[in-house]
């Protein structure tokens, strides 16, 4: 089970209501962006990832929830 900070109760039941994203970092220095798959862009998701690095990126998978609208998308940050 993930865990996500800033995810309360109330949003875990309702779904995606809006697009939203959050990040949670790994143990692995990889990190996840959760994001709804129908109300936010991959494209924006790869944005907010790269700013959180500060710079590039790196895609390692993608994970979508069966039983919510949510989707996961794992990054790493490029070294330079």
């Amino acid at each position: 089970m993930r865990v996500i900070a800033g995810l309360t109760p109330v949003t875990a039941l309702v779904g995606c209501v809006a697009p939203h994203l959050e990040i949670a970092t790994n143990p692995d220095a990889s990190f996840e962006v959760r994001y709804c798959a129908g109300l936010t862009s991959v494209e924006l998701v790869d944005a907010a990832a790269s700013e959180h690095c500060d710079g590039v990126a790196e895609f390692l998978s993608e994970e979508a929830e069966a039983d919510t609208p949510f989707t996961y998308r794992t990054y790493r940050c490029a070294r330079s």
